[in-house]
């Protein structure tokens, strides 16, 4: 499928050249942009023509999501200071933030098949190109000092040589330790470079100065992989999360539903 989709990009981009010297618009003949919002999040786009049939895109967009939760019980493994030492619970709290990582460009052709009223009508492939770390889960224990207390009541000289990166977060089955500062870091991963295919209705470059367009499509981002790089384990085989995990592994398309606001921001030279 991937490859099918790149042959697409590839085969629309090398018709560009000929329909743009055999029409009247050409390359910056008219300038277009865009003010989007959708699935991919909400951004901007600057549009022109290549020939009277395509139109070559190009913009940016992010999605402005977090989500904030709370883990109230961390797992503290002291064997390595003393072999007679058990793992130790604490109950201490560490505040993580889920934020999608998705600011993105992207380079789109559109190619409008009919004449007159259908005109509007266009099919869409292109690039979306962006981070690799589609999601991230991160977090900070900031009562590192108050730990050390504790260890020294209970073991007295261990808060001393306590290092965060003993504690670790459990998530199902996996721990996922801590870093030497305190911060805790988990990740999806995707394809950085996701080929999109789609449909719409709406010119980019409006025939007034103002209009209106939508598409709906999808990009391919491959297959998500969960990670960390503290992790003991797989965290995409963590018991409690393994479901989870099956669903998302198999969802390899993003889907595309976006609103713009165009505008024309010159006239046709």
């Amino acid at each position: 499928m991937k490859s099918k989709i790149f042959t697409l990009v590839i085969l629309m981009a090398s018709v560009v050249p000929m329909q743009s010297h055999a029409q009247e618009r050409s390359l910056l003949s008219n300038v277009g942009l865009s003010l989007n919002a959708g699935l991919t999040g909400i951004g901007a786009t600057v549009s022109t023509p290549l020939g009277k049939k395509f139109t070559a895109r190009a913009g940016f967009g992010f999605i402005p999501y977090t989500y904030n939760y709370t883990v109230d019980e961390l797992d503290l493994d002291l064997s390595s200071y003393d072999e007679d030492f058990e793992e130790y619970t604490i109950q201490e709290e560490i505040k993580l933030k889920a934020k999608l990582k998705v600011p993105e460009t992207h380079f789109l052709v559109d190619y409008n098949p009919f004449k007159g009223g259908l005109g509007a009508f266009h099919i869409t492939a292109g690039i979306f190109a962006g981070g690799s770390n589609l999601f991230h889960v991160n977090g900070y224990l900031s009562n590192i000092n108050g730990i050390r207390e504790i260890l020294n009541n209970e073991y007295p000289g261990l808060g001393d040589e306590f290092n965060p990166s003993d504690i670790s977060v459990d998530i199902g089955d996996v721990a996922v330790s801590l870093n030497e500062n305190g911060s805790a870091d988990a990740y999806m991963k995707v394809n950085a470079i996701r080929p999109y295919f789609g449909i719409g209705w709406g010119n980019a470059i409006p025939k007034r100065r103002v209009g209106f367009r939508f598409d709906i499509g999808a990009m391919y981002h491959g297959k998500p992989e969960i990670t960390s790089p503290n992790a003991d384990g797989d965290l995409m085989k963590a018991e409690g999360a393994e479901d989870f995990n099956k669903i998302i592994s198999k969802v390899q398309f993003w889907p595309q539903l976006s609103f713009q606001l165009t505008f024309r921001l010159l006239k046709d030279k």
